[in-house]
């Protein structure tokens, strides 16, 4: 009798104190779920809106909105709406992933790199590394204005005032993604570079040893190394860096205001057509919404693909697999 008392008391005991621990679990998520459901509503009410042909985005709008998926057969060439709007769409997003093909290769490479140098621990590396860093800090409108008084085509520009020159540096179409590929590499080089710094003082220091006992050179053991122990980082870096340049932004909008034209971008045409539906109550917010959704498809899709070619063997290390079959014919030889 008495040990089921016990029994019953030390069972009162665990489900108290797992209640306990989940209303503390939920407590720390609450406000995650909340944000999430939150943005959840406006990600719906596009949805739906992409589905309706001149859907009212003011209340004061007199038409009826009319279920349709015109809006959608205009992304792909149908209507009267592939030539205004289905075509730029598409065609910007071609230079979108031919900058991207660009883009993500530096900001890769480039952190890496720097990581690596700063990880051996030079003299005075700490300030190095606020430097590089600190740059990530500042927001997207402050580096516009940042480059767009240093590339300014007129007197006033930085480079032009101090060398007396009248360069248009913003004069072609190349020049201007030049420029924005410099100031992206500039601006957004410290987060990649502060992620590769924490992974590689994470790499085992005996493989080092190990590696230069059998005689390997810093680039052997960089290679063999070094990257395979940086591998999910990297995937990671790779994965973020390429979600965010296709929905690139805040540095070609920058240039465009200059009123030297610009180059446009996916999220430009979308940002820029949901302004003017805005103002005006054209009947267009179906399409641009849609076309929103299409870009968010087109990110899926890129990253099933990204997940696809970087996923890791199942069933555990190549090397252990190995080492099992290598220890399973010598216990046969025995």
């Amino acid at each position: 009798m008495e040990m089921a008392d016990n029994s019953a008391l030390l069972k009162k005991q665990r489900t108290r104190k797992t209640v306990k621990v989940n209303f503390r679990s939920w407590c720390y998520i609450f406000p995650f779920v909340l944000l999430f459901l939150y943005g959840f509503a406006p990600l719906f009410y596009g949805l739906v809106i992409s589905f309706y042909s001149k859907f009212p985005i003011k209340s004061t709008t007199a038409y009826v909105p009319k279920f349709t998926l015109n809006n959608f057969k205009a992304l792909f060439g149908y209507g009267a709406r592939w030539e205004t709007y289905g075509k730029p769409f598409w065609k910007t997003l071609g230079y979108t992933f031919a900058f991207d093909v660009v883009a993500v290769p530096c900001l890769i490479i480039i952190p890496l790199f720097l990581a690596y140098l700063i990880n051996l621990e030079p003299k005075g590396y700490k300030i190095f590394r606020a430097i590089i860093y600190l740059p990530s800090v500042i927001s997207g409108t402050i580096m516009g204005a940042i480059f767009v008084y240093l590339f300014n085509d007129s007197a006033y520009g930085f480079f032009n005032g101090l060398f007396g020159t009248e360069i248009k540096f913003i004069g072609t179409w190349w020049s201007r993604w030049g420029i924005i590929l410099f100031a992206s590499v500039w601006w957004q080089e410290g987060t990649n570079f502060l992620i590769f710094s924490a992974a590689l003082k994470n790499v085992d220091k005996s493989l080092y040893e190990a590696s230069s006992i059998d005689g390997c050179n810093r680039w052997q053991q960089f290679l063999k190394v070094t990257l395979p122990g940086i591998r999910k980082q990297m995937i990671l870096c790779i994965f973020t860096t390429v979600l965010g340049y296709l929905i690139l932004y805040s540095q070609p909008a920058l240039i465009k205001n200059l009123g030297e034209g610009g180059p446009d971008t996916p999220m430009m045409i979308i940002q820029e057509g949901l302004g003017v539906e805005m103002d005006h109550s054209l009947g267009m917010a179906g399409f641009f919404t849609a076309a929103s959704w299409m870009l968010a498809l087109v990110s899926i899709i890129i990253s099933i693909i990204q997940v696809r070619i970087f996923a890791g063997r199942k069933g555990g290390s190549t090397h252990e697999k190995q080492f099992n079959e290598y220890f399973k014919i010598e216990e046969k030889q025995a």
